[in-house]
């Protein structure tokens, strides 16, 4: 078991951090434009923060990566949205206003998922 007082001296990030501001973390940091990446260098360093507020570590993996999807799909690194331009033989301005709408619904149902943990994890609650 992972000692969360002793791990790399961030215990500072964890009284900072509650349900709702990690979550604001996260979407801060959807603009790291590897996603595995992104997985490797950040879950780390946040799995002892989850052990010491309680969070279950699925829970925190499908926001992760519903998160990191986003940042995707938004600029400025939107990696999704240069390809997409290209095979399309769109500008991006065009494409980031046809888009917009989408991006602020996946960003409402991530939020909606912070909020009530039980609907993302009643299916693997199930399976347990």
């Amino acid at each position: 078991m992972i000692d969360p007082r002793n791990s790399l001296g961030l215990h500072w990030l964890a009284a900072l951090t509650e349900e709702s501001l990690w979550f604001l973390a996260l979407v801060v940091l959807v603009a790291i434009p590897v996603l595995a990446a992104a997985m490797v260098l950040l879950a780390p360093i946040f799995y002892p923060i989850l052990l010491s507020l309680q969070i279950d570590p699925l829970f925190f993996g499908i926001i992760m990566v519903i998160s990191l999807a986003i940042g995707h799909n938004t600029p400025p690194v939107g990696l999704c949205l240069f390809v997409a331009c290209d095979i399309g033989g769109v500008k991006l301005e065009r494409l980031v206003k046809e888009v917009a709408p989408l991006v602020l619904a996946m960003i409402a149902a991530t939020f909606v998922m912070n909020c009530f943990p039980q609907v993302v994890l009643f299916l693997p609650n199930l399976l347990r």
